[in-house]
């Protein structure tokens, strides 16, 4: 798993160099966000957590994690930047991939602003 989280940060970089340039890259901080499963043990996660700090990607404390459902979320409310949401409104998600299908009820505690 090291190996392939090594790979792929490797690639997310030269993408971003490819786009950004190199000066705009070494002068900004990444932050990096990995998704897991919703379903995943504390112990997958710190495995994660313990591969992706030796893949380069910084010490674990740096690296968070989010389950699969919130980044689901996430990226529906960045793709749909007029949506009318206030705090107490619920909403789910379908995360239909790889052979399961989870569904996930959130309600909104804080409203996303995405710029």
């Amino acid at each position: 798993m090291r190996h392939y989280l090594g790979a792929l940060r490797e690639v997310a970089l030269d993408r971003m160099r490819a786009d950004w340039g190199d000066d705009f890259v070494e002068s900004h901080p990444v932050q990096y966000i990995l998704t897991v499963p919703a379903v995943w043990s504390d112990k997958a996660k710190s495995d994660t957590l313990t591969c992706a700090s030796a893949a380069g990607f910084g010490t674990p404390d740096r690296i968070r994690l989010i389950t699969e459902p919130e980044a689901a979320a996430v990226y529906t409310f960045h793709q749909l930047p007029d949506a009318r949401v206030k705090v107490g409104d619920v909403f789910i998600t379908c995360d239909c991939g790889g052979g399961t299908v989870v569904r996930s009820c959130f309600q909104i505690q804080v409203v996303p602003v995405f710029s």
